[in-house]
């Protein structure tokens, strides 16, 4: 089932193929399951991919997850004047990715509206691929500390209200 929007052209489709968008959605998951034990709330997937690849942002992230977020919003209010429409917009990105990685059996969705991370299933967390570019190598060490830097967050209304975004 393709549930990729027709009206990304064609480039746009190829920066944000659904497998290598999902791919960094997972990573993102399994960190948070790995550092807070417990699925993460599916209102917070859909600010991953924007904070991620929104390059102002992710090149002003910070080192570590001990960085409260709430400070880092603060510190950084001039790239995130905009964060609510940017996040309207990925929206067509991170759904096709969260479908992807749902239909591959990656995550399930718990009756809480969590995302869980499929543990029997094992991907390799660092492939040699995200290795061959600095873009591609950033993402993804970048998705591993969005994931840490979640689960050491408040709870998901705190982190939309803080970004300035309205569920």
């Amino acid at each position: 089932m393709n549930h990729i929007n027709i009206n990304l052209a064609h480039d746009e489709f190829n920066l944000y193929n659904p497998a290598y968008c999902g791919f960094l959605l997972n990573t993102i998951i399994r960190e948070y399951y790995s550092s807070k034990k417990n699925g993460m709330p599916s209102a917070l997937v859909y600010l991953c991919l924007p904070i991620l690849l929104t390059t102002p942002i992710r090149n002003n992230l910070p080192k570590s997850k001990s960085t409260n977020i709430l400070s880092w919003v603060n510190h950084n209010k001039s790239l995130l004047i905009d964060f609510p429409d940017t996040v309207h917009c990925f929206f067509k990105v991170s759904q096709p990715a969260i479908d992807f990685i749902y239909g591959q059996n990656l995550i399930s969705i718990n009756d809480n509206g969590e995302i869980i991370p499929n543990t029997n299933i094992k991907i390799t967390a660092n492939p040699i691929l995200f290795k061959s570019s600095i873009s591609m190598s950033s993402h993804l060490s970048n998705s591993k500390l969005i994931g840490r830097w979640f689960a050491a967050s408040p709870d998901a209304k705190t982190i939309y209200s803080t970004l300035g975004i309205r569920p």
